[in-house]
């Protein structure tokens, strides 16, 4: 697989250089709070018309974190074998689909979506 870093508002120098907040489910998008402490900020990071969601403890995630560029802490890709493995190629609304991946502290998070946003949050206490 080939990521790239996901541009996003905020410097996540590391992979665990990010703390999970919350994840919040509506059944047509997911919210995701995080907490990036060089800002001392929370972010949250929407997904609207997501298709699939899988969350990893850190300690578990060495298959995905393989794939990814030793820098940063957010990526991107339009290929993946989980993109192909749902449907990417068969199924079209799947052709505008990303693969993300934001590494925390002590969890892997992944997101198969078409759209995203990145925002600040307001202050929660972590």
């Amino acid at each position: 697989m080939n990521f790239d870093n996901w541009a996003v508002p905020f410097t996540a120098n590391s992979k665990r250089a990010i703390e999970l907040v919350s994840i919040q489910y509506d059944g047509s998008s997911i919210c995701i709070v995080l907490y990036e402490e060089d800002s001392d900020r929370n972010w949250k990071v929407t997904f609207d018309s997501y298709v699939a969601l899988r969350i990893v403890s850190e300690e578990c995630s060495a298959g995905i974190q393989n794939d990814l560029p030793e820098e940063g802490a957010f990526y991107i890709t339009k290929k993946s074998d989980w993109l192909f493995e749902l449907g990417k190629g068969d199924i079209s609304f799947l052709d505008d689909a990303s693969h993300f991946v934001m590494c925390c502290y002590d969890e892997v998070i992944e997101v198969i979506s078409c759209r995203s946003d990145v925002s600040i949050a307001e202050q929660i206490e972590v």
